[in-house]
């Protein structure tokens, strides 16, 4: 699995890359902070949502801590059978920091 720290996503995101951002957490947890310019589908959404992943350019996937996210990001490389598929390492708590 594909891991992105956030430093480097910081990174992409100044230099305007391409890519999608989703989070992955609740619809609630996402209220309270989320980062700029993901979208939202919660993690038990995924399955019925896979019409709005971006399947042309890399994608980030992001929860609070990187367990959501890495088991959505492995679901989305087996399904869809995507490549670049990024866990963001240490979720939304290693953004923050």
């Amino acid at each position: 699995m594909r891991t992105i720290k956030a430093k480097e996503l910081k990174k992409w995101m100044s230099e305007n890359k391409d890519f999608q951002l989703i989070d992955v957490r609740s619809e609630n947890e996402f209220k309270e902070k989320h980062i700029p310019g993901a979208l939202l589908i919660p993690m038990d959404q995924i399955p019925n949502q896979l019409k709005l992943i971006e399947k042309n350019k890399p994608i980030v996937i992001y929860c609070l801590s990187g367990i959501r996210s890495f088991k959505t990001a492995l679901y989305l490389k087996q399904e869809l059978n995507l490549e670049e598929v990024y866990n963001l390492k240490g979720g939304i708590i290693m953004w923050s920091a």
